[in-house]
């Protein structure tokens, strides 16, 4: 049994020496392999450098070439520039037989002297700078004399507080003073900010006019008009005021540069100068439209007030109602020459005469259709209003107030106004393409 075990155990042995005998056999292997490999690839590379310097010169020969020097070149001497003023002591090259001898001159200094360049003086009338400067002085004028015209109009709000005490909170608007009627002094402001207010209040140069009343308002065009004492405000104060003009509308068109007055970024007796980029949008209320502006300057939230021409003139009421999706960024204002009988009927306490629909041109292809040359498009009729009154219904198309064409919704306009409340009317309409005539009569509010 031993020499059995004895003999398995020298087989495993034997065994076990062979596979660590072929392991150093492939090492070995490999590092004879690597070091001739070595070797061989100095070896190349010599006999490679010798026949290219043996073959260099008779290849360019053939070939035509000119071979490189190599051959270090001769460095050199670049030109000394002496770093002080003072010449230096160089003896000058003596001049050969055939070349006249050379004038001397001056070594060149290490900081050379720049020569100023002499300037005119400019001219003060013909200077830009200053002709700019006095450009903005005029118009600057022009807006602090407009700004006379205007007040600042505080709406104050009182609520309740935790513990049951009154609190205020207040927010400002501009006014614009345009008139008085030897009684009081007229304020016109955005209806919109004051009929829900609990007090207004109205500085007139350095007065505090508290609870100042509202006379008269028309929600559609979001005007109201003030009322304030003129025996409320001191002699001083009354001087300092003064009545806004209305501009033309034939003066305002695209491009022209507009000043902007009261509080147009906010805060009250600032002025910004900007321009008209567009005209000819209508907002359409009962019976009547007024035309729409637009500018360039950006759309404040907080801001309030007028826009003037450079006659001081006022061409625009900026309003934040009526206003488009393009142009929701934007400033905009209502022109001042469609609704200056408005403001004037609401100043004066006169009545409207009033017919109730909401109406538009009508589109020229609908024209063309129903074989008429105009009619007004009637959008809505308001309830108990005298157009519902005599059966006149949203869709109708309107082509004759009294025999005279209409045309427009300002010709309706003037026609209306041109007869006095109670009159009866006769109204043609085109209904589902049949004209007929209905009898109005004229109503009043």
């Amino acid at each position: 049994m031993d020499e059995k075990k004895t003999a398995e155990n020298g087989e495993y042995q034997f065994i076990r020496e062979k596979i660590i005998s072929k392991k150093k056999s492939r090492v070995k292997k490999v590092i004879l392999v690597s070091i001739g490999t070595v070797i061989l690839a100095f070896v190349f590379g010599a006999v490679a450098r010798l026949a290219f310097m043996a073959t260099e010169l008779p290849i360019a020969a053939i070939l035509g070439l000119t071979p490189t020097a190599t051959s270090t070149p001769t460095p050199t001497r670049a030109p000394v520039i002496p770093v002080t003023d003072k010449p230096t002591n160089t003896p000058p090259p003596t001049p050969t037989p055939n070349e006249p001898p050379a004038t001397p001159t001056e070594a060149p200094s290490a900081t050379p002297t720049e020569v100023p360049v002499p300037t005119e003086p400019l001219d003060p009338v013909t200077d830009p700078v200053n002709t700019f400067k006095e450009l903005y002085e005029k118009l600057g004028d022009i807006a602090r004399k407009a700004l006379k015209s205007l007040v600042e109009v505080d709406i104050v709000k009182i609520e309740t507080d935790w513990f049951g005490e009154p609190l205020e909170s207040s927010t400002s608007v501009c006014g614009v003073v345009i008139g008085d009627d030897g009684v009081e002094y007229l304020v016109l402001v955005p209806a919109s900010e004051v009929v829900m207010a609990d007090r207004v209040d109205v500085t007139i140069g350095k007065t505090v006019v508290s609870g100042t009343a509202i006379i008269a308002s028309d929600a559609e065009f979001d005007f109201a008009i003030l009322s304030v004492p003129l025996d409320a405000c001191t002699e001083a104060d009354r001087k300092t005021v003064e009545y806004a003009s209305f501009g033309g509308e034939a003066s305002v068109k695209a491009g022209d540069p507009v000043i902007a007055v009261g509080s147009p970024n906010g805060y009250f007796g600032t002025y910004d100068f900007s321009m008209i980029t567009n005209t000819g949008n209508y907002a359409y209320v009962t019976d009547d439209r007024f035309e729409i502006y637009t500018t360039n300057r950006y759309e404040n939230s907080f801001g309030s007030g007028i826009f003037i021409n450079y006659n001081g003139e006022m061409v625009g009421i900026m309003t934040h109602l009526f206003k488009e999706e393009m142009n929701e960024g934007i400033t905009t204002m209502i022109a001042t020459d469609g609704v200056a009988d408005v403001i004037g009927k609401l100043a004066n306490g006169t009545p409207k005469n009033y017919l109730g629909v909401q109406s538009m041109e009508t589109p020229a292809n609908v024209l063309k259709r129903l074989e008429v040359k105009y009619g007004l498009y009637v959008m809505d009729v308001n309830l108990e209003s005298p157009a519902e009154t005599a059966g006149i219904k949203k869709g109708d198309i309107l082509i004759k107030f009294e025999g005279k064409d209409l045309k427009t919704v300002d010709s309706l306009h003037e026609l209306l106004n041109s007869y006095e409340a109670g009159t009866e009317v006769e109204i043609t309409l085109i209904r589902n393409t049949k004209p007929e005539t209905v009898t109005v009569v004229i109503g009043e509010r």
